[in-house]
């Protein structure tokens, strides 16, 4: 195979620091070039200790032309371990993705049709299989998780939330009992391979209330358990994240508003599953911002101090402070005592208007959205009963992303120490926590150097995940200058980072 690729290992490139402290550290970079005619783009999928899958998709401007994919696993320290090419008719269109420990999934879906194509990569081998099939009473397509060999998939049709199961034997599908009916919209699908079981979160809206409930489902589709959970007057549950606990159980963690506005107040732990109390079965425990210490860290001091003196005089009249911020929440983190919570707070940025949507705005009739600024990000550690440990917080605001995406990446030291990192333009932050202690302030590096034969003169959509112990992987696009050897050229590039505590 023509690779059209350049790869550069770089060692040893250290921030200007003292060596008795840790910094983020790029170690290893890899580049590969762009082509200057047809459209290629990549993808990047990290394994944790198993290393990092890259996908490159080509596509031509011929209508009908097949879509080309290439697939490369490396290891951990950036080396080949096999390559594989898929190519898919043009008239399947690229969906949603999913991966396990064992393979990855892609779901094409053919326009205007039902029918579907699954592809199973096998992740350690390269092998793979193009599931055909159709998917019945399915549009829009929000979620799709696999379970064995069944893949479980929601949307809509016409106009109500569904989730459908697909067998990938039979190539049958069959709609999950319970879900087609009016005013219900489907927030998650969790999949819990340990006991062959799918969890799927809902909202119902009915006459101007909310409710949040959890359904569970065998691996055949079969609901097994339904618990709607009890919001408190003028509260409503967003959105949640599933942490299973074993023998049945789990708890459900996420953020609530109020009277089924968008706007989170706080955070809602709730305990769900076959508890031996009924009482004890939907138990939920509210967590408003204000009772995180450090919430409001990212505010200036006196525009602090002005938000905890409302807060203060709404307590003593008896009264909660209300609050608009749009949260995104992370997956949850699971640690050896319980959970790490990470969600950041964001507002939507519109063109040609004096003023963004800020926390306390609104937004014009005639304003047109150009994306999302983010303000602060908040981590928070809870035991395994959802009992709130540690909370911390750190401002992001130079943070602006065209599309609504997780940004910050936490690493797991083993001295209990946290590296949360961001990406900034071409450069990475990186802060230091131990719970509530910030251990080290936010600190910077540079992608790639700006000056000398191999300088940068753009950077573009750059990425940042979280890899394995210590390590960070960044990638994005970048404009190269001319040299002796070679004109000015667009290259992908992925770089391996590392932040070593000593």
């Amino acid at each position: 195979m023509n690779r059209l690729f350049t790869l550069i290992f770089l060692s040893g490139w250290l921030l200007a620091s003292s060596a008795a402290l840790a910094q983020l550290e790029q170690v290893q970079r890899m580049e590969f070039d762009l082509p200057s005619q047809g459209d290629e783009e990549y993808e990047v999928l990290t394994l944790g200790s198993d290393g990092v899958l890259v996908t490159r998709k080509k596509t031509e401007y011929y209508a009908g032309t097949p879509l080309q994919w290439h697939f490369t696993k490396y290891d951990m320290d950036l080396k080949t371990v096999w390559e594989t090419d898929l190519k898919v008719k043009a008239s399947m269109q690229p969906l949603l993705t999913y991966h396990n420990g064992h393979y990855l999934y892609w779901l094409f879906g053919e326009v205007d049709s039902e029918k579907i194509n699954i592809l199973r990569l096998h992740l350690d081998t390269g092998d793979q299989e193009l599931i055909e099939g159709e998917l019945l009473a399915v549009s829009d397509v929000s979620h799709f998780k696999v379970l064995g060999n069944t893949a479980f998939v929601a949307g809509h049709y016409r106009d109500r939330a569904v989730v459908v199961r697909f067998d990938f034997f039979s190539r049958q599908s069959r709609v999950l009992p319970g879900l087609y009916v009016n005013h219900l919209e489907v927030s998650s699908l969790e999949v819990d391979e340990t006991i062959n079981e799918l969890s799927v979160t809902v909202t119902t809206t009915r006459r101007g209330r909310c409710q949040l409930s959890l359904r569970t489902y065998s691996y055949e589709g079969k609901l097994l358990q339904e618990t709607a959970l009890p919001g408190e007057e003028g509260r409503t549950m967003l959105s949640g994240k599933v942490v299973p606990l074993g023998k049945g159980e789990s708890l459900l963690v996420g953020t609530y508003s109020a009277n089924c506005s968008p706007y989170a107040q706080g955070v809602y732990v709730a305990r769900t599953g076959s508890l031996p109390n009924e009482a004890d079965r939907t138990a939920v425990k509210y967590l408003e911002f204000s009772q995180f210490k450090n919430f409001f860290n990212y505010l200036k001091p006196s525009r602090r101090q002005r938000v905890m003196e409302r807060i203060a005089r709404k307590k003593d009249e008896g009264k909660e402070a209300h609050f608009r911020y749009l949260m995104l929440v992370h997956d949850l983190i699971p640690t050896a005592d319980g959970f790490l919570l990470v969600a950041e707070a964001y507002f939507p940025q519109y063109r040609n208007a004096s003023a963004s949507l800020m926390p306390f705005g609104r937004p014009g009739a005639d304003r047109s959205l150009d994306g999302f600024r983010y303000t602060h990000a908040l981590i928070g550690g809870f035991d395994k009963t959802g009992k709130l440990l540690w909370d911390n917080s750190f401002a992001m605001p130079d943070v602006m992303s065209y599309e609504l995406e997780e940004q910050v990446q936490v690493t797991q030291q083993a001295n209990g120490q946290l590296v949360l990192a961001y990406p900034v333009e071409d450069k990475i932050n990186t802060i230091v926590l131990r719970g509530s202690e910030v251990l080290r302030e936010k600190e910077e590096l540079e992608l790639a150097p700006k000056t000398g034969l191999q300088r940068i003169l753009s950077t573009e959509n750059t990425s940042l995940a979280a890899w394995h112990n210590h390590y960070f992987l960044a990638w994005g696009i970048q404009r190269k200058a001319a040299d002796r050897a070679n004109p000015a050229r667009d290259v992908f590039y992925l770089n391996k980072l590392s932040y070593p505590l000593r």
